[in-house]
């Protein structure tokens, strides 16, 4: 699955940051970032490094090192262009971070990752593990991606019953907050805070929507599609796309709603406290 993010991980780094800056920003205003002195910080899956440039662009001032660590090579190498000297990025399985010792990070961030993990419970615990006794480790997920509909609405028009959906990739159970909430539990974390964080994206014209999907042949997001799709249905995605678009005359420039949950924990039992929306 690695070589997969590797082939995609510069459309990624073009696009899918796109979706995630602001939201990544927004976390760090939760946790009263720029208060913290000397923190050591822990990237997880980090993909191209949209967390580690949020931090660096306020808060460099606030930490001592970012370790950034992705099991995609092709994501560490995007990420290893952020240029700073706090900064260590390598190659690592979020499921066995065998090279940071035992409480030895201050501040844990999974953004938009842990619906990804194959086992999501044992990345959580190796979070925990790596966590100092008084860190926090800080999850992003998605409760809502603004684009969804339409892309089931393509993938019936080409194969009928959306049997093998595009979100085959991820756990969709992880848009469910509560249900969130009670992984991160039952991994022995507890709730500092939980947040809920509306955002958007624009665009402003059609080829540029389009080129979020980009080719099913290089995307990430069509991996599971790709052994059970013919090549014949693999050339239509980009037409359907258009046809769905027009059909519901969808015009440009569109804006698209992403909402994202952020769930504070710790290691030590503290009281929830569940803040108002907010608007980045």
């Amino acid at each position: 699955m690695s070589s997969v993010w590797d082939q995609t991980s510069a459309m990624y780094a073009d696009t899918v940051k796109k979706m995630t800056m602001g939201i990544c920003t927004e976390a760090l205003k939760i946790i009263n970032f720029q208060n913290i002195q000397n923190a050591v910080v822990h990237d997880n899956a980090c993909g191209t490094g949209a967390l580690t440039e949020a931090i660096l662009k306020d808060y460099s001032h606030c930490v001592l090192k970012i370790i950034a660590t992705d099991f995609s090579q092709g994501m560490i190498d995007q990420a290893k262009k952020i240029d700073s000297k706090l900064v260590e990025a390598r190659v690592e399985d979020s499921q066995n971070l065998a090279s940071i010792p035992d409480a030895s990070i201050t501040h844990s961030f999974t953004a938009f990752a842990v619906f990804i993990f194959p086992e999501p419970l044992k990345a959580i615990n190796e979070i925990k593990r790596t966590l100092t006794p008084t860190g926090e480790a800080i999850f992003i997920t998605w409760t809502e991606i603004g684009w969804m509909n339409f892309a089931y609405k393509v993938e019936k028009r080409i194969k009928g019953e959306v049997k093998d959906s595009i979100f085959h990739l991820v756990d969709m159970r992880w848009k469910d907050s509560e249900w969130a909430t009670q992984q991160y539990q039952a991994a022995g974390l507890n709730i500092v805070r939980t947040k809920t964080v509306p955002s958007s994206l624009t665009y402003n014209t059609m080829e540029e929507y389009l080129a979020v999907f980009a080719s099913i042949k290089d995307n990430v997001i069509f991996a599971k599609l790709r052994a059970s799709w013919t090549e014949e249905e693999q050339g239509r995605y980009r037409d359907e796309m258009i046809a769905v678009l027009k059909e519901e005359n969808v015009q440009f420039p569109l804006s698209v709603p992403m909402v994202a949950f952020v769930a504070v924990t710790d290691r030590f039992p503290r009281d929830v406290q569940t803040e108002q929306q907010i608007t980045p």
